[in-house]
């Protein structure tokens, strides 16, 4: 496909010439007999061009480069203390962010993770942080029902410091509808937890996310593959 690269149109003389070497390949059959068809009938062509693809997004504020790729690190250690060195290390190493994890229990046995961080109190969230320079590493959370409770010890920790909390980046990972439809359960009443996500929204900005859209219970489930969805913030 390397001969293709560059062609923008159906007009190129090159992909013309594709299309007739398709052809003879072919020996009859229709162009289409190549297209692919997800289960709900959705049709995948084998090749795309600039010209099929839709136009760009709605303007983005100035400067504002697309975002990369971010290198996490996954923190699952059972002890704060631990978990903390583990965070050090991998940062020092390299590492621009951590997804951390809390305890099956904690997050309601969801299977997700095998282990996880052991955080019961604000004082062991203040010892899991211990040292890490907030402003300058993306922080995402695997916390499940326990979502609530870590974010307001979050926000506690933060509060205690010299920083802001729209200094912070990453995701706090609530995704309510996710976690009953994976646990049947929740913290609280969903529209009250939605009305803590809007709050939340309000006092971390947009550096550090809220919401975590993550369909891959639905798939799971048996929904068709074209609605799953999965964002980690």
């Amino acid at each position: 496909m390397d001969e293709l690269t560059g062609v923008t149109s159906t007009d190129d003389p090159r992909w013309r010439a594709y299309l007739e070497e398709v052809e003879r390949v072919l020996a009859g059959r229709p162009l289409s007999s190549l297209v692919e068809r997800t289960s709900e009938g959705l049709g995948i062509a084998p090749l795309y061009l600039r010209a099929d693809l839709p136009a760009l997004g709605p303007p983005r504020p100035i400067p504002a480069p697309p975002p990369g790729w971010t290198v996490m690190s996954v923190i699952q250690n059972g002890d704060p203390a631990a978990a903390n060195r583990r965070l050090l290390e991998d940062l020092e190493k390299g590492a621009e962010g951590a997804l951390i994890v809390l305890t099956p229990r904690a997050r309601g046995s969801d299977g997700t993770f095998p282990g996880g961080v052991e955080l019961r109190r604000v004082s062991d969230v203040e010892r899991l942080l211990k040292g890490v320079h907030l402003e300058a590493v993306r922080l995402s959370f695997e916390a499940g029902v326990a979502s609530v409770a870590l974010a307001e010890a979050l926000r506690h920790v933060v509060g205690a410091s010299e920083l802001e909390s729209r200094q912070l980046s990453g995701c706090l990972g609530f995704d309510w509808r996710g976690t009953w439809a994976r646990l049947g359960a929740l913290p609280a009443p969903i529209k009250d937890l939605d009305a803590l996500s809007v709050n939340m929204i309000r006092d971390f900005g947009a550096g550090l996310r809220v919401a975590r859209i993550d369909a891959s219970v639905f798939a799971e489930a048996g929904r068709p593959g074209s609605t799953d969805r999965r964002r980690l913030g």
